[in-house]
């Protein structure tokens, strides 16, 4: 753990622990216990070596989803708010979504390039297919997690607009605290990350829709996995060309 994800940790432990001090009930200790489970899988799954067995790469990857699907499916409660102007939050979702690949257009400028690709390791179907199942999988079953466990908890216990910044903020310690984010922290990445946690949090609790909500997540992490399969086609066309 770096010295920025230590400052990091200690800060989501102080949060949990005054939302317990002062809204202790079972659902708040529910949402403490669903987040610390979850940082300790994003700290230790990385502990499955690829090497250990067959398949251990699947397995570490869909470890880290565990959580999500646990809290969710045992623990959401039912919600009492009911969907309002479906289409106008679509709409608004699908523009955040958008708005979110334009803020990042040069990245995605870069490794959509045909000339960079050429020197990524060669990416084919089966890594494809792998990062296809964490990109997607990830970026949904986190929307069940922060939006349909964590904030739907929250909604009735404090001030909305404070759930929804809170959501944000577990959202955003999350992804800081990953075993992977040790040596690659990027604050811009993380800023990006928290504005757009907090607003397709207000589109969820607008909305009362987990589906319309989660849409600008998945716009986002599927321009991730359309470069994957990119990627695959690009050094397919390149070994053709070679032969």
């Amino acid at each position: 753990m770096s010295n920025i994800q230590r400052i990091h940790f200690v800060a989501v432990q102080l949060v949990l622990l005054l939302l317990l001090l002062f809204k202790f009930s079972e659902d708040t200790l529910l949402i403490c216990i669903g987040m610390e489970c979850t940082l300790l899988t994003v700290r230790t799954a990385h502990l499955i070596k690829d090497r250990l067995f067959p398949g251990a790469v699947w397995l570490r990857r869909t470890v880290y989803f565990l959580p999500y699907l646990l809290f969710y499916f045992v623990y959401h409660p039912d919600s009492a708010l009911k969907t309002n102007h479906a289409l106008v939050w679509i709409i608004v979702s699908l523009l955040l979504g958008t708005l979110l690949l334009l803020l990042r257009k040069r990245e995605l400028t870069t490794i959509y390039n045909r000339e960079f690709i050429t020197y990524f390791s060669p990416m084919d179907c089966k890594n494809a297919c792998l990062e296809s199942y964490s990109s997607l999988g990830s970026a949904i079953l986190q929307e069940l997690f922060f939006k349909g466990f964590i904030l739907s908890l929250l909604l009735p216990v404090i001030n909305p607009l404070l759930a929804v910044v809170l959501t944000g903020f577990f959202f955003t310690e999350e992804h800081i605290l990953h075993y992977r984010a040790k040596n690659s922290f990027e604050i811009k990445d993380y800023l990006l990350q928290f504005l757009m946690s907090i607003i397709s949090g207000l589109i969820y609790w607008q909305s009362a829709s987990l589906f319309i909500g989660s849409i600008s997540h998945i716009v986002f992490n599927l321009s991730l996995v359309v470069n994957y399969w990119y990627r695959v086609w690009i050094h397919h066309s390149i070994r053709g060309e070679m032969a």
